[in-house]
Parts: C-alpha cells; structure tokens; sequence
C-alpha cells in the first residue's frame, strides 16, 4: 500500500474532518475531482482521493446508529430513498442469477476493454459483475448516508455549495495550465495529477489544439463535472445568489468546455442552459436573467474582441480553428463513435432478449446510460431510477412551496448540478460513478426534507402558542 502526495493531503484533512458530516462532504466535493489520480495505491489498483471521505461518511453515520443516535430525517429518507433501494437490490440479484441463465446466449461487450480485442464477447460469469455491485452498493450507501446525515439540524447548507464551487474552481484552474503548459511547453505535473494506475492517461488533441482533461482521465469525464458546475452557477445566478462569484465561475467552465472538445458537453449546455434561461423568464425571474446575460455578454465581447484581434494579427490560426470545428462536428462519423454506438446497440439488443429482465449488472458495457441502465437491470431497474427521480424532484418542490429556508442554496445549486449531469448521462456517459455526483443526491434530499420538517415544527410552535393564547391556564396569564 503507497499512499500518494495527494492521498496524503486528503488523508491529513480527513483525520482533521473526523467526527464532522459537513467537513466529510465538503472533502468529497473538493478531493473527488482529482478522478485520475489516486489516494493511495494497492498493486495495480489506484483508490480514487474522493472515496476516501466518501467511506469516512459512510462510516461516521454507520458509527451513529451503532451508537443507537438515529437521524430524525430517517423516515422521510427512507421514503425518497426506496426506489434507489428497489433498484440496487434487483441489481444485485440479477448480478448474481442472469449471466448464468443467458450465458453464451448474448453478446455483449466487457466492461474492462483489451486494447487488442475491441470486439464484444459471448456473456459469461465473472468477476466484473460483484465488482459493479459493489461499486453501486457504495455508491447509494453514500447517498443514503448523506441524506441521514444532513437531515438533523444545524446543517451548513452553504459552505457545502461553497466547497462545491471551489472544486469548479480547482478544475478550471488546472485546466487552464494545462492549456498554457501544453501549447507553450511549460512544467506540468502530470505524476501528480495522474497517479492512478487504473487509468492510462495520453494526451488527446484536434490538430493544433489540445483536449483539455484537467485531473480527469479524459475530455469527457471533464466535461461531465463541468456541466454540473455550469448548471449550479446558473441556478445560483437565475436565483440572486452570487456565492464564490458563480458568475465569473460559469463564464470560465464554458471555455473550459469548449476546449475540452467534448461534443457531450457542448451539447449539455448548448441544450440544457438556454433552457434554464428560458424558464427563468417564463417564472418572472427577469431581474436576475438580466443580471446573468449581462455577466456572460461583457466576458463574450471582450473574448470576440480578442480573438478577432488575434486573428488579424495571426490569420494562419482562422485555418487551424476551421479544422478544430470541423473535427468536432465530424466526430459522429468518427471510429470512436461507431464504437460506442455499437456497444448501445449490443446494450439494446441484450435487453431484448432477456425479455426486459436484463443480463445482470455489470455484464456489458453501453455508451449512455439507459441502454447500460435497461441491459443490465431491465424495466424494473429503469422503473426504479424513475421513480427515484419523480420522488426527488417531488420534495424538492414541496420544500419550494414553503416559506424560505436556508436549505434553499443547496437545493438551487445541487438541484440543477444533477439535472445537467443526468442530461449529459443521457447523452453519453456508460454509467455514472462518481462520489460527487451520489453525494449531491444525499444533499439534495436532506436540504428537501429539512425545509419541510423546520416549517412543520414551526408551525406547530405557533399552533401550540396560539393554542394558549385561546385557552390560558386559570391564574396562567394574571398572574398571582
């Protein structure tokens, strides 16, 4: 076991954390963005730096009810949090009976790829299906963690957004030496960013310009945090709140984006931010919508500004960019995308023909995540996921309804990180793991459930004085 110079960072601010939720959560939020690099290292196995607070978590809620202090949220939780338990058990028990029952019946493609052997493969049993199951379990446990963790009173819901921010702002700041340090060949510290042996990391590029990943394994992955960066501060700005300057962050997660080059990402926020722009107006937030198109149409000019000076002084880069467009927009007739389009294929045609029970999860490998969703647990998991989401999205505006709440920063932040990364999910994304992204589900559900909870004792309070102001016990109010 060889602990990295990250893992030792994040393993001296968990003992500090020890004990506390919100320190806990705030460490996933910041250290789980160093996706490639590794805490500590086991052979040629890479434990990712979030995981580590994500256990500790887990752990400290466990330690909790152990210790016989049940969270007062416990109920509430456990009603939001059944389907995600329905489908986590399904998956489990399809794991573990279906690649035995359509054994060399269904191809599929294998969750780990043999460079040599890019091709899908008869289904057969294998250890790939319990680690999936583990990874899923840790995962909603650490959802389901969170949820009875911020559900007590007392929760600091903005230092939590707060953290979350500054994890933005840690990956666009990598990311934007890395632009320097690869266009201008400067130092870049590549051993430390990229530590994980589970990863194999290179360099990507679209002619002259380089496919930023920051401390991801690839453009994609960074893509897919920064559209729930770039959802966040938009919700944070469509609602008034200027948090860690959410606007200057949003302007520079989109030129991240871009230079990511990732067409996952660009279509995310192509679709979905307009959208959230154009529910604002139709709410009445017009002050705000007004406020945030003035933020991005000042940094807007200024780089149009720039980049046509640029160009007169240096036409040869409008040739260069021409290409870099071209690449991008192309890339639907590209090997990678007939790749992982033929492995939704093989996702669809497996569902199919295990009459939507699906083949066991973690038994293929898909491109986006229904497809990986329906093959490996089928209609029922599919169902369950939905009904999660209903469930969720339920409380949310239930919680909306009520008077304000401080609870409501996380709600507009982490509502709107999860729906831009659901909808790059949607678009491409084989299956989402990350710590970040289950943590913020916890969040999402206990800022809901502690809106309503604080508003029913409240009003309970007032009934109960109101109650004795009708009815005064005798000598109660004249005293003696």
């Amino acid at each position: 076991m060889t602990p990295t110079p990250i893992g030792i960072v994040v393993l001296a601010f968990c003992v500090l954390a020890m004990g506390n939720a919100t320190r806990l959560a705030q460490l996933i939020l910041v250290a789980g963005v160093f996706e490639a690099a590794a805490a500590v290292i086991l052979g040629s196995l890479g434990v990712q730096p979030g995981l580590v607070p994500a256990g500790m978590l887990v752990g400290l809620v466990a330690i909790h009810y152990l210790a016989g202090r049940r969270s007062p949220a416990e109920a509430p939780v456990l009603g939001i949090m059944a389907p995600l338990l329905v489908m986590f058990a399904y998956a489990a028990l399809t794991a573990v009976l279906m690649p035995e029952v359509f054994a060399g019946h269904i191809i599929v493609w294998p969750q780990k790829l043999d460079p040599l052997w890019l091709q899908p493969v008869p289904l057969a049993p294998g250890q790939g299906n319990l680690n999936q199951v583990v990874y899923l379990a840790a995962n909603v446990a650490l959802s389901c963690a969170a949820a009875l963790a911020f559900g007590r009173p007392g929760t600091a819901w903005a230092s939590l957004v707060r953290a979350y921010l500054l994890g933005g702002w840690l990956v666009v700041g990598i990311a934007g030496w890395e632009f320097v340090a690869r266009t201008l060949r400067l130092p870049f510290p590549r051993e430390l960013f990229y530590s994980n042996p589970g990863w194999t990391i290179v360099e990507q590029s679209l002619g002259a310009m380089p496919r930023l990943q920051s401390t991801f394994a690839e453009p994609s992955a960074l893509s897919f945090y920064l559209v729930g960066v770039a959802f966040a501060c938009t919700g944070l700005c469509l609602r008034g709140r200027t948090v860690m300057r959410a606007d200057i962050l949003l302007v520079l997660v989109l030129v991240a984006i871009f230079l990511s080059t990732s067409t996952t990402g660009i279509a995310a926020v192509a679709i979905g931010l307009p959208g959230m722009l154009v529910m604002a107006a139709l709410r009445g937030r017009k002050v705000a919508l007004k406020k945030l198109l003035r933020t991005l149409a000042m940094p807007l000019v200024a780089a149009t500004l720039g980049a046509t000076a640029l160009l007169v002084l240096r036409p040869e880069l409008l040739v260069q960019i021409g290409d870099v467009v071209a690449t991008t927009l192309s890339k639907g007739e590209s090997d990678s995308f007939a790749e992982r389009s033929a492995m939704n294929a093989a996702a669809w045609d497996a569902f199919m023909a295990s009459g939507g029970l699906g083949i066991g999860w973690g038994s293929t490998r898909a491109s986006s995540v229904v497809p990986g969703l329906l093959a490996g647990a089928g209609l029922v998991g599919l169902v369950a996921v939905v009904w999660f989401g209903l469930c969720l999205r339920r409380a949310v505006r239930m919680a909306r309804a009520l008077p304000p709440h401080p609870s409501a920063i996380a709600m507009d932040a982490f509502g709107a990180a999860l729906a831009g990364q659901c909808l790059a999910g949607l678009l491409s994304a084989p299956v989402i793991t990350t710590p970040i992204f289950f943590v913020q589900i916890g969040i999402l559900a206990a800022a809901a459930i502690r809106a309503r909870m604080d508003a029913r004792r409240e009003r309970d309070a007032i009934a109960r004085v109101a109650t004795m102001l009708a009815y005064p016990a005798p000598g109660g109010l004249s005293g003696r």
